[in-house]
């Protein structure tokens, strides 16, 4: 059994016939995979996604909002700008920028960014230095920090699907150097890039990759999540149906299910 699906729906679709010579079964934490090997004849099953069952802030949003010392009556926006060091020296500036231009027009919104164990302060620091907005660094708490947020700047990844799970809106973004964006619109054939948009199918939040990544484009998108309650809540439905595609959890218990299934038939 093959767990966890390489990405064939973005490149190299042609790994589908390889895996089916070799494996017995394909286990896949997307549902829209499945079409991709039931096409090709080779045995698959959504077992579900793991991160459904881990997505849940430890405290109440009002126990957040006092633990981390922010108003309950500012907006909260999250920084999100990767977790790989070429990531966030290529993310995070522009998302300062963004912040700026959003602190501009809200002079009380507060910033927030889930800083992992493998983010040092000295490499966030190098961008905050330059910096006029302040931005509250929280510690090993994504899920609790995510669900105080109103919004979400976001780098592509996991991460957004775990925001999507908590349904706090966000916007996608990112950028690459000329050569590797070059080399990825050459081999990668994707619609979208952030998960909500690819489990759904269609676009549920905004994407701005490389040229499009404009401090002043993020911001816009922002302020209008901030300001357009009917917007905001129309992502927050978006997301909702990723919840639904995604499905209830126990993902691993149904991989392990499966394990055994295939070994009482063996």
């Amino acid at each position: 059994m093959f767990y966890v699906s390489p990405q064939i729906w973005a490149w190299r679709p042609g790994r589908v016939v390889k895996y089916g010579k070799v494996i017995d079964m394909m286990a896949v934490i997307f549902p829209f995979e499945v079409p991709f090997y039931e096409k090709e004849n080779v045995p698959v099953r959504y077992v579900g996604h793991p991160s459904v069952d881990k997505v849940h802030a430890k405290r109440s949003k009002e126990a957040d909002f006092q633990e981390f010392a922010l108003a309950m009556d500012q907006p909260v926006i999250g920084i999100l700008p990767g977790s790989r060091t070429d990531e966030i020296n290529r993310m995070l500036p522009i998302m300062l920028q963004a912040a700026e231009e959003i602190q501009k027009a809200i002079p009380g919104v507060q910033f927030v960014l889930p800083q992992a164990d493998s983010v040092s302060d000295e490499l966030l620091q190098a961008s905050f230095q330059h910096s006029s907005v302040q931005v509250k660094t929280i510690k090993n708490q994504f899920y609790d920090t995510v669900q105080c947020c109103d919004a979400v700047m976001t780098v592509s990844g996991t991460a957004t699907l775990e925001i999507a799970l908590l349904t706090v809106p966000m916007l996608v973004a990112y950028k690459l150097s000329a050569i590797t964006y070059l080399l990825a619109k050459i081999l990668v054939d994707t619609e979208f890039i952030g998960l909500p948009n690819i489990v759904a199918g269609k676009s549920v939040v905004q994407e701005f990759i490389q040229h499009e990544a404009t401090p002043q484009n993020l911001a816009t998108e922002i302020l209008h999540i901030l300001r357009d309650k009917d917007y905001a809540e129309s992502i927050r439905a978006g997301l909702r149906t990723v919840q639904v595609e995604i499905g209830a959890g126990g993902g691993s218990e149904n991989m392990a299910e499966l394990v055994l299934e295939m070994l009482q038939e063996k």
